[in-house]
Parts: C-alpha cells; sequence; structure tokens
C-alpha cells in the first residue's frame, strides 16, 4: 500500500461474515475426485447474495471487494471450472470494477468428526492469489515468457518502479481526459443557456483547471511525472467542482423551452382583461373618430 501512495489512496477494511451461505444448487455435477464443480455462468450468483452484506456502500469513494469464502462441510469440495471444464488451481474468479473471490476449502471431515472443528488458513497461498487480482484491478499484467528468453524473476516489492510510472501516467492520461471533457460539456452549456450565470468562484475553478492542465502537460513533456500528476489532479477536481456547481445544475433541470409552460398559466388570466380592454378602448377611439368627421 505504501508503494501505491503516489498513485492512488487506499484505506483497507475487514470483516467476517459468520454462517453466510450461498445459493448453490445441491445437484452441482462432480468430477472424479467427489468435488462439486462450479461453471463460469455460475460465478455471478456467487456474488449476488452477498454484496449488500460486505458493508460497501458506506462508502462514497469507489470499493474494490476482496473476498475468502469457505464452504460448509455440505457444500465441499467445491471447486471452480474454466470454459472448458478444467479446474482451476488458483480456485478464484475475478469481476472487472468489483473485485475478486477466492473459494477455501477446508479438509475433508468424517461425519462422526467432532465439531466445531478448527481451521488454520493458508494466508500465503489466499494473499499471492489476492495480490494477483490486485495487480489485475489496477491494470497490471503478470509478465509471462519473453519469446522464450530467460531472465531472472525480481523479487520484492509486488509493484515495481516502472510499473508505478505506468499507472501515473494512466491516471494523468485519464484525469486530463476527464477534465477537458468536463470543460468542453460546460462551454456547451453556455452555448445552449445563454441566459446562464457564472458566479466568481465558478469562473475561477475554470481559470484554475485551464491553467492546471496546461501546466500537467508541460511538466509530462520535460519529464516530470509526480509533479505533473499531481497537476492534473487539481484539474480533475477544479473541472469537476465547476460543471456540477449547485447553480448551473438548478438551470439544467429549467431549460428555456420549460419557461413558457411555467409563466404562460400566470399571465395568461391577466392578459385577457387587458386585451378586452384594449379592444373597447379601439372602438371607443375609431367612435370619435367617425362623429369628429361628421361634425
Amino acid at each position: 500500500i505504501d508503494e501505491l501512495k503516489d498513485v492512488v489512496t487506499i484505506k483497507i477494511k475487514s470483516q467476517v461474515l459468520f454462517m453466510t451461505s450461498l445459493p448453490i444448487s445441491a445437484h452441482l455435477p462432480m468430477n472424479a475426485e467427489k468435488e462439486f464443480i462450479l461453471q463460469p455462468e455460475q460465478l455471478p450468483s456467487l456474488v449476488n447474495p452477498i454484496e449488500d452484506k460486505l458493508g460497501s456502500d458506506t462508502s462514497l469513494q469507489p470499493n474494490v471487494n476482496i473476498v475468502l469464502y469457505i464452504p460448509s462441510r455440505h457444500q465441499s469440495l467445491l471447486r471452480i471450472s474454466d470454459s472448458e471444464g478444467k479446474a482451476l488451481p488458483s480456485n478464484a474468479f475475478l469481476l472487472p470494477q468489483w473485485g475478486g473471490f477466492m473459494i477455501y476449502n477446508p479438509p475433508y471431515l468424517p461425519e462422526n468428526s467432532s465439531l466445531p472443528y478448527t481451521l488454520h488458513i493458508d494466508m500465503s497461498s489466499v494473499m499471492n492469489v489476492f495480490l494477483s487480482q490486485f495487480r489485475l484491478l489496477l491494470g497490471l499484467l503478470n509478465v509471462g515468457d519473453l519469446n522464450n528468453e530467460s531472465f531472472l524473476e525480481l523479487t520484492g516489492p509486488i509493484i515495481r518502479e516502472w510499473e508505478k510510472d505506468f499507472l501515473l501516467r494512466k491516471n494523468v492520461q485519464e484525469q486530463i481526459s476527464s477534465s477537458m471533457s468536463s470543460l468542453s460539456s460546460l462551454s456547451h452549456l453556455l452555448r445552449k443557456i445563454r441566459n446562464i450565470v457564472i458566479h466568481d468562484d465558478i469562473g475561477q475553478k475554470v481559470q484554475f483547471a485551464l491553467s492546471s492542465t496546461k501546466e500537467s502537460l508541460q511538466l509530462l513533456h520535460h519529464g516530470y511525472l509526480k509533479e505533473g500528476y499531481k497537476a492534473a489532479q487539481v484539474a480533475f477536481i477544479d473541472s469537476d467542482e465547476a460543471f456540477y456547481d449547485p447553480s448551473l445544475l438548478r438551470l439544467l433541470y429549467f431549460p428555456e423551452d420549460q419557461k413558457y409552460a411555467i409563466y404562460i398559466p400566470l399571465f395568461l388570466p391577466i392578459s385577457i382583461p387587458v386585451l378586452m380592454s384594449l379592444t373597447y378602448l379601439w372602438k371607443f377611439w375609431n367612435e370619435l373618430k367617425h362623429k369628429s368627421k361628421h361634425d
């Protein structure tokens, strides 16, 4: 986590849920080792029942869920298969933008075993799977063979320096693109709603977003990656706050063409007597002109 502090802010929360069974059919197919097999099309049904129990709705920030599920004795041994029907060695699967899910089977217990049974989890193998899933969720791929050339695997940090640079460049690109999109949408809004009022604070945020975007691009051009990333963050925040300012959102839900539907019922009852009075005055004026000619 400390290695990624320049890229993203991560807060970790953990919870343990007891007696949480999943809707796994009792008629699952079994392989030669008498293991229950989960097909790929059945995997989404494992996530939906526990999603409301994970506590992810308590935060407004994006959440990544890493779930370790220990099936009951009646559901063990539970294996996940690939599209070809082969059991996955990791016994885990990944859902993009949601997180990872791993099934950890307890050892076989005879029917006459004394309960409760103390289960010792091999956290080393579990964390290896979770770290691999975490890398994939960040957009980092595992390094494979390079044209059958031999190479030495780097031990130590799970995130390498060049991978952090890749994440910084990726985030800078996304934030600058989002900032320019927000400013372009705001410009389109100003052209569409001509009587819109831009407050001084919104104008300052727009100016700061533009200057920070230019500063970020200049810093990246000269190779200052971290400084350019921080400037891109400022541009993203200012442009987002300017576009989603409450004073502008009120105008989005009150467009120009709806003003007629609001004001016509108010002024129509008043305008009818006025028009009738004008008609009466017009007739009276014509009669006066008629009389003056005859005289």
